[in-house]
């Protein structure tokens, strides 16, 4: 279904640096550490670090410069637009201002980004930076700790002395409704780099956890992990995942991937994927996917299943792609998208097809644990499927068939999607704009009215209703 989010991520990253191959999960970059990082409320305005460099690299080619987020926006790059660049020293250690003395609101910034770049870079907005960057770091701070890319930070060293136990719920609770959710609804266009501010990702996250027991996110980048925290936060239990395209460059795979690792030792992912359709656009193969699945699971210290998302084809023993049963064999969880109005299902007909594709699956794949991650019934579009009519009534009807069987069957289902999005039908898909169960603006839509509470839980769950769909059903038994 994520044909037209395969611009995510990829048209603002050009640079190229060694790939990751199947017999090899390290990059030849230079790389950045910290040696003293102030905590929030400090007045200390210096971070100081230091940089390794490959063999044969000068310290004097290359320069650190910083973006501190304040108020949720980026603000630099420091130490001032007039004098960007903190140079390196001969040992390779540097000391750079990130808030001018006396500034509260720089003392402030919760967040400070860390770039290192050649010392003739002259494109400096943080977008660019954040693109094209040789390395950079994500401090992230309070006034009682410092984290540096998701794992805290400890004087000088930045991994986790000790295995941790994540806190984000593994299964989903009793109710078991799950969805999958993008914050880009309108104005805000993914192709531009337009990203939504943090309020409105807690609103959207908010809404969400008043029906929906788990979400499933389409990225990683350090830039949108604040939806991590807030759904945390909510209680909201995450599959995580690390976008990958045909259009990015090694390094920024390797950030989207360092983040999910990072977010899933921080308790904030149950489950870590790398890719979403990835070999369905022809994005990948298969072995060059099993290097991502390695390279995540490497870097974890909790207990976290990885595993790749694709359509059901891949799964279910019909393809014969070089290395795809290898890749099938390494994942802890099978992950797949299925939509049976694409295939011309009629109404009446579709929840079987759900339940035969899922059993060819699970014939493929054995005792592994197989989630449906992307499924759903359009419920308004111009356009027909055959015999898959697009509408509110069907849209219901399909959710309460499907619901039904995978209760029954004990499978999770991850609804697609959570809001409209109307930046997709300038992919020149109509149709794309009105996945959402809801309206971009937040309101249900008709045709789940009833099913999807809107309204904050009660803090007794005794008391929370049941949801309608166990009313409804009958009427659609033929």
């Amino acid at each position: 279904m994520k044909r037209i989010i395969a611009t995510l991520l990829s048209l603002a990253i050009m640079l190229v640096i060694c790939p990751i191959s199947e017999n090899s999960n390290s990059f030849e970059t230079p790389t950045l550490d910290f040696t003293s990082i102030p905590l929030l409320g400090s007045t200390d305005v210096h971070v100081g670090g230091s940089v390794a460099l490959p063999n044969g690299a000068a310290f004097s080619e290359f320069r650190v410069t910083a973006y501190i987020r304040v108020a949720g926006n980026w603000w630099g790059p420091k130490p001032g637009s007039n004098a960007p660049f903190t140079t390196i020293a001969s040992n390779g250690d540097f000391e750079l201002q990130y808030a001018s003395h006396g500034e509260a609101g720089d003392l402030s910034a919760g967040e400070i980004a860390i770039f290192l770049v050649r010392a003739d870079t002259t494109e400096l907005s943080f977008a660019q930076l954040d693109a094209n960057s040789i390395s950079r770091a994500v401090i992230a701070r309070t006034s009682s700790e410092i984290r540096v890319d998701g794992v805290l930070w400890q004087g000088g060293q930045s991994t986790p002395t000790t295995p941790t136990t994540p806190t984000t719920p593994t299964t989903p609770s009793s109710r078991g409704y799950s969805v999958n959710y993008s914050p880009f609804v309108a104005p805000y266009d993914v192709r531009w780099g337009e990203l939504p501010p943090d309020s409105l990702i807690r609103e959207h996250l908010t809404l969400i956890s008043h029906g929906f027991d788990s979400v499933r996110f389409f990225t990683a980048q350090d830039n949108l992990s604040m939806m991590y925290d807030i759904a945390h936060e909510l209680g909201l239990r995450v599959i995580g995942t690390a976008w990958i395209d045909a259009g990015m460059s090694d390094l920024a795979i390797r950030r989207q991937l360092d983040n999910l690792a990072n977010l899933a030792n921080a308790g904030k992912v149950a489950v870590a994927s790398v890719g979403s359709e990835v070999l369905f656009r022809g994005d990948k193969t298969p072995t060059e996917m099993l290097g991502y699945v390695h390279y995540v699971r490497e870097r974890l210290t909790v207990d976290v299943p990885v595993t790749f998302m694709d359509e059901s084809r891949f799964f279910d023993g019909s393809q014969t792609l070089a290395g795809l049963s290898q890749l099938n064999s390494a994942v802890d969880v099978i992950l797949y998208s299925h939509y049976p109005i694409f295939g011309g299902s009629s109404i009446s007909n579709a929840a079987r097809e759900v339940e035969a594709v899922y059993r060819n699956v699970r014939n493929a794949q054995g005792n592994k644990r197989i989630v449906i991650a992307e499924t759903g019934w359009l419920p308004t579009s111009s356009q027909w499927y055959g015999s898959g009519v697009p509408n509110n009534e069907n849209a219901r009807r399909y959710w309460i068939d499907v619901h039904e069987w995978a209760t029954s069957a004990n499978v999770e289902v991850f609804w697609f999607n959570s809001f409209d999005e109307e930046w997709k039908g300038n992919e020149g898909r109509i149709d794309a704009r009105h996945w959402g169960v809801f309206y971009a603006d937040g309101r249900l839509k008709e045709a789940y009215v009833g099913l999807i509470p809107t309204e904050p839980r009660p803090n007794d769950p005794n008391e929370e209703p049941e949801p309608a769909i166990h009313v409804e059903r009958e009427q659609f038994r033929k």
